[in-house]
C-alpha cells in the first residue's frame, strides 16, 4: 500500500452525493446507485480482505502529450490508516474471483 503524504494535496469529500458521483464516474458503483457501498482492499500486502473506504481523491495534471490532462488517484482508509491506490485497481479488487498471487 502505497500512504498518503501531507504534500499529496487529497480533495477529501465533502458530502456524500459529491463521494457517490466520484464513484460512478470511476465506476466503482453503478450509474444508478443511490448509496455508497463499502468496499474490499485485497492486496499484495495483507493476507486477507480488509474494510476500505473511499474518502477523497488526488488529483495531478499529466503530461500534455497524454491522453487525459488529469490523473485521480483514490485515497481509501483502512482502519486508522489512509493510502492511494488506482480507482481501475480498487474495482478488480471488488471482484470475487481477484486474485493477488503470480501464476506460475
Amino acid at each position: 500500500m502505497i500512504a498518503v503524504k501531507e504534500s499529496d494535496n487529497v480533495t477529501y469529500f465533502p458530502s456524500d452525493e459529491e463521494k457517490l458521483s466520484k464513484l460512478k464516474e470511476w465506476g466503482l458503483v453503478s450509474s444508478k446507485a443511490k448509496e455508497v457501498k463499502k468496499f474490499k482492499y485485497k492486496g499484495a500486502y495483507t493476507d486477507k480482505e480488509l474494510d476500505c473506504d473511499v474518502i477523497g481523491y488526488i488529483a495531478k495534471e499529466t503530461n500534455s502529450k497524454c491522453l487525459n490532462k488529469i490523473c485521480e488517484t483514490a485515497v481509501i482508509k483502512i482502519g486508522e490508516e489512509t493510502h492511494k491506490i488506482d480507482p481501475a485497481y480498487l474495482k478488480q479488487m471488488q471482484s470475487k474471483s481477484f486474485n493477488t498471487e503470480i501464476s506460475k
